[in-house]
């Protein structure tokens, strides 16, 4: 056998082996692909109980249920189920909870294996409504806006409405103002009670400019560098001094400049 004869059968050989290499080596791919893919659909590791714990009636356990459940349906690359005990994307479904439920505020998820999640559900609380005429949501203790609630009058629970020129319109899932900034003007609304004072609304204006109207139908003026608690004793010193039995004709109280306090009478 000539030479060039030898070399063209061993490189058959050699591609022969390659090929049925290439064809072993994807066969194992698979069994293990399959073998990884059987041991999640298990039905032991299965996700089979949502237990949800809840300080509020209001939180709807149902309907939350009903979404775990549909998460759960789900699959990742399209093969593995995240219903799987280990598969199951904690982290990333508390923050989808947390996106498509904006009443709840906190979550504690966890995991008992082999087939269940536990739930501990913290919900947001109303600290006041934000109007746009009579569409009204509520706002929780850092003016987070959370869930729609009905037109209130008078002063069961503050209103907000936002005066500033050019601002958009917020929904669900906007803040409001600054944390600090709303529980400063929550604080001060809580200090006038002290005094008898109801507050039926806080009316935002331009350059962070606050006009707080009483149930009496006379004004405050704030802005957002005013401290609650010396702003409330500058408004007791000016009605105990200046205004005293006036306070029926009473139009604004002017607290914006410190301890110089300016007040109209209608």
């Amino acid at each position: 056998m000539r030479r060039r004869d030898i070399l063209r059968a061993s490189g058959r050989i050699r591609k022969r082996r390659m090929i049925i290499r290439i064809i072993l080596l994807f066969l194992i791919f698979i069994i293990v692909i399959i073998g990884i893919t059987s041991f999640f659909y298990i039905p032991k590791l299965k996700i089979q109980k949502i237990s949800i714990k809840s300080y509020s009636e209001k939180v709807d356990k149902d309907e939350l249920s009903k979404y775990i459940s549909n998460y759960l349906d789900k699959k990742y690359l399209g093969i593995f189920p995240l219903g799987n005990f280990f598969l199951f994307p904690k982290n990333k479904a508390k923050r989808d909870i947390l996106k498509d439920f904006s009443y709840i505020k906190e979550i504690i998820l966890n995991k008992d294996f082999p087939g269940t999640i536990n739930l501990e559900i913290k919900e947001r609380k109303p600290e006041a409504i934000l109007c746009y005429e009579n569409d009204c949501s509520f706002l929780d203790e850092d003016s987070f806006i959370f869930q729609k609630a009905p037109f209130f009058s008078g002063s069961a629970i503050v209103k907000f409405r936002d005066e500033k020129s050019g601002s958009n319109m917020l929904f669900l899932g906007d803040k409001l103002l600054d944390s600090n900034q709303f529980k400063n003007l929550i604080k001060f609304k809580d200090l006038l009670k002290l005094e008898k004072i109801e507050v039926n609304e806080v009316i935002l204006k331009n350059e962070n400019i606050y006009n707080i109207v009483t149930s009496d139908n006379w004004r405050i003026i704030i802005n957002n560098e005013n401290e609650a608690e010396d702003t409330f004793l500058n408004l007791k010193t000016i009605i105990s001094s200046k205004i005293k039995d006036k306070m029926k004709k009473l139009e604004y109280i002017d607290l914006r400049f410190g301890n110089k306090v300016f007040y109209k009478l209608k």
